[in-house]
Formats: C-alpha cells, sequence, structure tokens
C-alpha cells in the first residue's frame, strides 16, 4: 500500500511530505498490535479523554465551592 501511495505522491505536490513522513515512520505504526492491547490509535480519542477528565475535575470542584456571603467593605472612619 505505502507503494501506491509513494507513487500518487510522485503526481500530486500536497501528498508529497506526508508520504514522506509515512516511509520514514513506517516501522513504528504498529496499529494491529495496538489495537489487540486496547490503545488508542488517533490522537482524537486521547484530546476526548483529557476534555473529559478536564471538564469532570471542574464539576467536582464547583461542587466543593461554597459560596460566600457577600460582605460589604468597612468604610473608613471620619477623621476626628
Amino acid at each position: 500500500m505505502l507503494s501506491h501511495v509513494s507513487r500518487l505522491a510522485k503526481r500530486y505536490l500536497q501528498v508529497q511530505d506526508k508520504v514522506g513522513y509515512l516511509q520514514k515512520c513506517y516501522e513504528q505504526m504498529e496499529y494491529p498490535t495496538y489495537q489487540r492491547n486496547g490503545w488508542p490509535i488517533g490522537s482524537g480519542s486521547v484530546l476526548r479523554l483529557r476534555q473529559q477528565r478536564r471538564r469532570s475535575r471542574q464539576q467536582q470542584q464547583a461542587r466543593h465551592r461554597v459560596a460566600q456571603p457577600f460582605q460589604p467593605p468597612i468604610p473608613p472612619a471620619p477623621p476626628s
């Protein structure tokens, strides 16, 4: 498949840099192994999990926050 994409890259300039990346990093992309181990493949799932955790933490903090009654400032004493 990588050879097919490489042939396409010769015709389409927009694809050339992406194919270079794939050729360079191909050995590191063991997606079937990652899937078997249940690891996330795309960055989207990782980002979504991070957002969910941040949102959950913010909601927990909001629940534990106690509303403080308003304390008007003490006016200065009149000059004597």
